[in-house]
């Protein structure tokens, strides 16, 4: 079947801009796909010279917890976020 993406990709590379005009086109794309914003900025990762040991679990297990909360994953959670924010 194939859909289309809405071209709101002005500031987005070429190269992005081919990608979602490639996925758009897929058969099993039922309307439309929706980028993410980060399409936008791309995404960094740098090394560090941290090791496991060097961090400890309960912070990260909290700041964990807090983005599996917030960041709207689904239909399902989103609907939750939207109830709990009133988004």
């Amino acid at each position: 079947m194939g859909g289309s993406y809405m071209d709101r990709t002005h500031g987005c590379d070429e190269q992005s801009k081919r990608q979602l005009s490639n996925i758009a086109q897929r058969p099993f794309i039922n309307h439309h796909i929706a980028p993410m914003p980060d399409v936008y900025v791309g995404m960094i990762a740098i090394r560090l010279s941290l090791t496991a040991d060097d961090l400890d679990e309960k912070p990260l297990q909290t700041v964990y917890n807090q983005i599996n909360r917030y960041v709207p994953v689904g239909r399902n959670q989103h609907q939750i976020f939207c109830a709990e924010t009133k988004c």
